[in-house]
């Protein structure tokens, strides 16, 4: 998700934009369930949008359907939730931001040339066309370089009580797709074998993310012969 576009990049209100949002503790905005809001200056694709959101049932007495809704309108209740946090957006964004730079700072990343550089460890970058709410902080592990491969890491930070995940498993090695053709997926693969997603709460304090911290560079200090990495 990304929280600002470059203004040349912008996009044009002529069209329909689409802003999701999911309610796990590592979310910005946390109105449950997951929800999206759509915005437009066009009204008939809002109102199109509106329909679709509501089943997509056709004006008739009884219930008739002439294309394929859905059922994702949130009730009044939750929505009123989901606009009060609006409120405070900002600052959620900010500080996840800042919980990115601390592992940034603290595990090394090549694209910022700062911290205490890990061998194999890569943040993921920012793109030079927006500014990204860094929703959720995220490492690659590459095995050879760091001599521990990202399962290592997520044993070591479970034995510490701290929640990590290996990236999103790709649909197409779901077990309730493995029937179904795939074309491509070999970035997607790669991803979740070394990808590692990071506890990135805003409630985190300093001594969170250096608990995290110490852990993920113990395991390479150990797998390196207790040599200190940076």
């Amino acid at each position: 998700m990304c929280w600002e576009f470059h203004r040349e990049n912008q996009i044009s209100l002529e069209d329909i934009c689409t802003w999701w949002a999911s309610s796990p503790p590592t979310a910005t905005r946390s109105s449950p369930p997951p929800a999206a809001a759509c915005v437009s200056a066009d009204k008939a694709l809002i109102k199109r949008a509106r329909k679709l959101s509501a089943q997509a049932r056709d004006p008739a007495p009884h219930y008739q359907h002439s294309e394929i809704g859905y059922n994702y309108r949130l009730s009044n209740l939750l929505a009123a939730v989901g606009r009060g946090q609006l409120q405070v957006l900002s600052e959620r964004v900010r500080r996840k931001r800042e919980v990115f730079q601390y592992y940034a700072d603290t595990l090394g990343d090549p694209s910022t040339g700062s911290g205490h550089r890990l061998p194999g460890i890569t943040l993921m970058p920012e793109a030079p066309w927006g500014r990204a709410t860094r929703w959720l902080t995220c490492i690659t592990v590459d095995p050879q370089a760091f001599g521990a491969d990202r399962e290592a890491i997520r044993v070591a930070l479970e034995d510490a009580n701290i929640e990590s995940r290996p990236l999103w498993k790709p649909m197409h090695l779901q077990p309730v797709f493995q029937d179904c053709e795939a074309v491509g997926g070999s970035v997607a693969e790669a991803l979740f074998r070394d990808g590692l997603c990071l506890p990135s709460g805003t409630a985190m304090t300093e001594a969170d993310l250096a608990r995290v911290a110490a852990v993920v560079r113990g395991v390479g200090t150990r797998r390196h012969g207790d040599t200190e990495m940076g």
